[in-house]
């Protein structure tokens, strides 16, 4: 039996696994990008199988690279090493890297304000950051649940669990392509060919860097958000 790991991403949190609770699918064992040191095995005879989405690749390729008991890493819309190509002028949340290397204290600033307007202002937050998605995610935010657990997300990142999400993308904006020289285990990654936060260049590049051992599959016309959907069942009915 396989015990499945999955690292959320940035801003989110365990609701944006909302969706499984429809489908006869056993949620995985979610975690922060930043714990990436807690997977554990819970069945000695099982495999461990990781599963990164967005920023949450982070956290899973650092684990698959100090973990040498894991069988399998699964990355979807991975934010991958940024010194790997030239993405930022591709990525919608390149504004927030650039603080997060240059100037963290304003990082932390726009972090308190828009954890100000989640809370009196949900749906302008959302429908500003989905206004350069594609049509494949924007058709997400007539779903009440995808919206609350957006909320949550956001919730969880600029306000509750402010700190490690302002420290996570520090640690993220830094040179660590080297680590994944550490992964013995196959590496999957499913990459939407429309998603406007993680390029699909990025994805190319990541999977150049990893070699032999990884296998890259486009997704036509999916999103961010939409890859996660359409792809995450399939990993955890496998």
């Amino acid at each position: 039996m396989t015990h499945f790991c999955y690292f959320h991403g940035l801003p989110g949190s365990s609701a944006e696994l909302y969706f499984l609770d429809a489908q006869d699918i056993e949620k995985p064992e979610v975690l922060h990008p930043a714990n990436w040191g807690t997977e554990k095995r819970h069945d000695s005879r099982g495999s461990v199988s990781l599963i990164g989405f967005s920023m949450g690749a982070f956290g899973a390729l650092k684990a698959a690279a100090a973990n040498s008991a894991v069988d399998s890493l699964h990355l979807i819309a991975p934010a991958a090493p940024l010194e790997l190509g030239e993405f930022l002028h591709d990525m919608a949340g390149a504004p927030v890297f650039r603080l997060a290397a240059r100037h963290p204290w304003l990082l932390s600033a726009l972090t308190g304000a828009q954890g100000a307007v989640n809370r009196f202002a949900p749906d302008a937050l959302l429908n500003r950051i989905f206004a350069e998605s594609p049509p494949s995610d924007k058709a997400l935010l007539d779903d009440e649940d995808f919206r609350k657990a957006s909320r949550h997300g956001f919730h969880s990142a600029f306000v509750r669990d402010r700190q490690r999400y302002l420290s996570t993308l520090k640690d993220y904006v830094h040179p660590w392509a080297g680590l994944t020289r550490e992964i013995r285990c196959p590496v999957h990654i499913y990459q939407g060919s429309a998603d406007t936060w993680t390029p699909p260049a990025m994805a190319e590049a990541l999977a150049r860097h990893l070699g032999n051992r990884c296998t890259l599959k486009s997704l036509p016309e999916l999103g961010h958000y939409s890859a996660l959907h359409t792809v995450l069942p399939q990993i955890l009915r496998s």
